[in-house]
């Protein structure tokens, strides 16, 4: 008896902390977040949770978003707190991101019902979302957006078809003009060795303010060719005012995940080739992204726009691994700090055995920030210095001090991991630069940041 129960019933946990304290200020930042989940045969209990008490005790934040849900082979329901993306969130996505510390919830009901590879999907609830800033969560809605959604797949052998409508109520503005509507459409064929997909949302609403018809058109293309051990990969993206209120993530098509308009006026194409054999492995890819207005992809002149262009390498020589990577990247009034920043680089990583494993890594970087020409360099190191701790350390430092980074050009921190059995801890000390992080197409600009830092991440 006590083994079947063991077999039926499941518990998992996970929990990420950390310990801020500033150097010069001393201000403290205290952050937990994780979730845990509960499961006993087809039922599942679950809840996210965030714990931040900063220095500032007005900017503290305790969160519980407990769900419930049920599931087997013909339908799914999910209650209170739940997530869901449609079309890879060109019309929806309300998906958390713990590693890049979005969090994202609908609170109400969905129900999914599947049978012979056609599934239909109803939800409707109140939309929640957290972002990180400065190092603290807080709140960017206050949950009384309401969200009505039917989305319809078919999955067949050589062919999938997914089509999808979102209504979303803005209870803060006046209710005859309080709506927006997305109609989605997305097929995917696969005819070995080509896999093409087409993806279409089509956004209309109201103006709140002028009551005038919005419009908006988001249009995702990729077109895949598989030769045994070399693929290409073609994909073009136009994005005419598809942002959803901030409930959608429009798919980026560069390896930075930067969508400069964040979807309200991004056009671009992306060419990705790879190529592996034996111990070897090539990557390259060309991308361009630009504004709607602008008249060329390659030479941009209007607007946000970036460009990116890599080449990648991952061998195996003598039983040592070596990965790597030289890039040119520009960014044309991206972050408001500059107009043109334009980037070459070269970075490489490898690990050795002298006794014990010793990673190492270094990048070097020439950037043009608009009439400022200058090299960066970092260098990384880490050792295992018994079976369950490592040490690790990482410099930084550039020809020039860059106001967007404090008038500073020297970053040195140094990190110690202790590993056990469901988790590790963390204690790092020194000065971290900052800057531009993307994930899906949200970007945020980290501070820098010179202190003490310490880290706990368990999960079971």
């Amino acid at each position: 008896m006590r083994l079947l129960f063991a077999l039926l019933v499941q518990f998992n946990f996970s929990l990420n902390g950390d310990y801020l304290l500033d150097r010069k200020s001393l201000d403290e930042h205290v952050l937990a977040f994780g979730n845990f989940q509960h499961s006993f045969s087809n039922f599942l209990i679950f809840s996210d949770f965030i714990i931040q008490q900063p220095s500032h005790w007005d900017k503290g934040l305790l969160v519980l978003r407990p769900g419930f849900s049920f599931k087997n082979d013909f339908v799914e329901l999910k209650l209170l707190n739940f997530q869901h993306q449609f079309q890879r969130g060109l019309v929806f996505s309300q998906v958390s991101d713990f590693q890049f510390r979005r969090l994202r919830y609908i609170r109400g009901v969905e129900i999914v019902g599947k049978h012979s590879g056609v599934g239909l999907t109803l939800l409707s609830g109140h939309l929640a979302s957290y972002d990180y800033d400065n190092f603290l969560f807080f709140l960017t809605n206050d949950t009384i957006d309401v969200v009505r959604g039917l989305n319809l797949t078919c999955e067949r052998e050589k062919i999938d078809i997914e089509a999808t409508y979102i209504r979303l109520n803005r209870k803060n503005m006046p209710e005859s003009a309080s709506f927006q509507e997305i109609y989605g459409f997305r097929s995917e064929i696969s005819l070995k060795p080509i896999r093409f997909e087409i993806n279409l949302g089509r956004k209309w609403g109201v103006d709140p303010i002028i009551y005038s018809r919005l419009k908006g058109l988001g249009v995702n293309a990729n077109l895949m060719v598989n030769f045994n051990s070399f693929n290409i990969s073609l994909s073009g993206a136009y994005y005419d005012s598809i942002n959803f209120w901030n409930y959608n993530l429009p798919p980026v098509i560069t390896e930075s995940e930067l969508l400069p308009e964040a979807g309200y006026a991004d056009k671009g194409l992306s060419l990705l080739c790879t190529y592996g054999v034996s111990d070897y492995y090539f990557e390259l890819q060309l991308a361009s992204i630009v504004n709607l207005k602008d008249n060329s992809i390659l030479n941009p002149t209007y607007g946000k726009a970036f460009q990116e262009g890599y080449l990648k390498f991952n061998g195996i020589f003598n039983g040592i691994p070596l990965n790597l990577k030289g890039a040119r990247e520009k960014y044309l009034r991206v972050e408001p700090e500059y107009q043109t920043l334009l980037s070459y680089y070269l970075e490489a990583h490898s690990e050795v055995n002298f006794k014990v494993p010793i990673e190492f890594g270094f990048k070097i970087t020439w950037n043009q920030e608009d009439s400022k020409k200058y090299w960066m360099a970092e260098f990384n190191s880490g050792l295992n210095l018994f079976e369950n701790l490592s040490a690790s350390f990482q410099i930084e430092c550039s020809t020039e001090r860059i106001p967007r980074y404090n008038n500073e050009n020297f970053w040195a921190t140094f990190e110690v991991i202790y590993r056990f059995e469901n988790g590790s801890f963390s204690l790092s000390y020194g000065k971290k630069r900052g800057g531009l992080v993307c994930s899906g197409g949200m970007c945020r600009i980290l501070p820098s940041f010179d202190g003490l830092k310490l880290g706990l991440n368990i999960g079971y």
